[in-house]
């Protein structure tokens, strides 16, 4: 929740700046007449938010220009932050150079989320992205989102490879760790842009130092209400999109080579004003 305070210019008590701009004690702010402010309190908008992207190091990323391009088109916004790399022919409002060291892609995220929850200059809620979203209608609001509690999840995800996958391992811990807190255990791991709120998810690290599912455990630990759908990451070639969904995501495969990547181009085959000229 947002509070702005408006200060009043004609305060008939004493003027706001004799009280270096604040409001006296003497006043009483349920008053109109003797208030020397008002508060204004508000739910930030999109508008009011800026966007982050955890980008790879490298020089080249199609997926990234066309997910801003959506996001211009689609997504409003204050500013876009690049927090890790920035190909050569993008360039993002913000950018934040950091490196990206560690052993997995896991504690690569969690570096740059802490870094970005930690930035005073990034609005207080923002807009997680991942350079594969894909933003494929307007919208003006932002629900959380899940496709059902982690269980169901690990489940379907062992029934397609019995051995198991770090990715699998790391949901169970998830639950785990979760359960222990006796907390909800819904997956927010969508491949959906998701607000956060930096000081929450400060909290969020607090209450998990060995964590890495961070959209889980945020989700979960401030028990963010859902709604559900299917995700929308598609990994098959073959396969067209709905015309109808809201997001897309895609493989760096199924991008390049699938009908998915072939209709993601042809829906936005303007520039963005985050592409340079000539590009």
């Amino acid at each position: 929740m947002e509070v702005i305070t408006v200060y009043c210019d004609t305060c008939v008590h004493s003027p706001p700046s004799s009280f270096g701009g604040k409001p006296c004690s003497f006043c009483n702010p349920d008053d109109p007449i003797m208030s020397s402010y008002a508060q204004r309190i508000r739910e930030p908008t999109l508008e009011d938010m800026d966007i982050v992207y955890f980008v790879k190091d490298e020089p080249v990323n199609e997926e990234l220009r066309y997910s801003l391009r959506s996001v211009e088109k689609n997504f409003p916004h204050r500013n876009i932050w690049f927090y890790g790399g920035c190909p050569d022919d993008l360039q993002p409002d913000r950018w934040a150079h950091i490196k990206q060291n560690a052993r997995s892609k896991w504690g690569n995220t969690s570096g740059l989320l802490r870094n970005a929850c930690a930035n005073e200059g990034i609005s207080e809620y923002f807009v997680l992205f991942n350079d594969d979203f894909f933003v494929m209608e307007p919208v003006n609001s932002l629900p959380y989102y899940s496709d059902g509690p982690l269980g169901d999840r690990i489940r379907e995800l062992w029934s397609h490879n019995s051995t198991g996958s770090v990715y699998t391992t790391r949901l169970q811990l998830t639950k785990k760790m979760l359960m222990r807190e006796q907390l909800p255990t819904e997956n927010y791991a969508m491949h959906i842009p998701m607000i956060i709120n930096r000081r929450e998810m400060q909290e969020t690290f607090k209450k998990f130092p060995d964590g890495e599912m961070w959209r889980s455990l945020y989700g979960n630990h401030h028990q963010k209400p859902v709604e559900y759908m299917k995700d929308c990451k598609i990994y098959d070639r073959d396969v067209v999109p709905l015309t109808d969904t809201l997001f897309l995501s895609t493989t760096d495969a199924s991008f390049l080579y699938g009908k998915v990547g072939e209709y993601i181009r042809e829906k936005f085959p303007e520039p963005s004003r985050y592409e340079e000229v000539g590009t």
